[in-house]
């Protein structure tokens, strides 16, 4: 009896091992889910049937129903942005299949472009982590100097062009995969103005993410398409603005 009950105790105890040892290993191979949970910072970017054109003119179907975020931080100064003239932008999100559509529009009084050191330009800084949970680092950072088309940190995803008048940069990103509806990325996008030597960084995000003074990225869902009405106003804008 001795035995037996031995047997069946140690049975028991491998049981419990051969169940518990893959929820540690998915523990330690996962972030804590508390790091991101009520993230303040949530963008819905919506599907769209036909993408628009990047061309750095917003005029495409696909971005009039496109939910809106504002760039109302001052990351320089760690403090809300407040608008004066100075500079104020909007950014929409869409995306089709696996390439993610940027667009930013904004107000700058001023705008550095004729520096040779392109770090010295206003840019746009956009940061996309498909697994969500990244750190910002320069490994997910995409910074487009005003007037390029290519980043000059990473340049085999990212495509953009701005606008004639400065006012506007449209942007599509290649993404690691295309996604499935309701999947979330890591996600945040700033604004670099240069005034001279007075340089400040303008961004979604604010500094409820800095955990552990290590700066996480917004959240970014996959959400499906708008209304039957949208989706045949996109088509046929898509063919017209194929014609030229």
């Amino acid at each position: 009896m001795v035995l037996k009950k031995s047997a069946v105790t140690s049975t028991f105890i491998l049981v419990s091992l051969l169940i518990l040892f893959p929820v540690l290993g998915f523990a330690r191979s996962s972030p804590s889910s508390d790091e991101k949970a009520g993230n303040p910072f949530i963008y819905r970017a919506r599907m769209v049937d036909i993408a628009p054109v990047v061309d750095g003119v917003l005029d495409d179907p696909a971005w009039k129903e496109a939910e809106e975020g504002e760039l109302d931080w001052n990351a320089t100064e760690s403090k809300p942005w407040r608008e004066n003239g100075d500079f104020r932008g909007k950014f929409k999100v869409v995306w089709k299949g696996g390439t993610l559509y940027i667009a930013l529009t904004f107000e700058d009084d001023r705008v550095e472009i004729a520096s040779v050191d392109l770090s010295k330009r206003d840019s746009v800084e956009i940061y996309i982590d498909m697994d969500r949970y990244a750190r910002k680092s320069h490994v997910n950072r995409y910074t487009v100097p005003f007037g390029e088309s290519k980043p000059f940190d990473n340049i085999d995803r990212l495509y953009s062009v701005w606008s004639n008048d400065g006012t506007a940069f449209e942007a599509s990103f290649t993404l690691d995969r295309p996604p499935t509806l309701g999947a979330v990325i890591g996600f945040d996008i700033c604004y670099n103005d240069v005034d001279g030597d007075n340089r400040k960084q303008i961004r979604w995000t604010d500094d409820r993410l800095n955990y552990s003074q290590k700066p996480m990225l917004g959240d970014l869902v996959f959400e499906g398409m708008g209304s039957r009405i949208n989706k045949k106003m996109s088509t046929t804008w898509g063919r017209i603005k194929s014609l030229y």
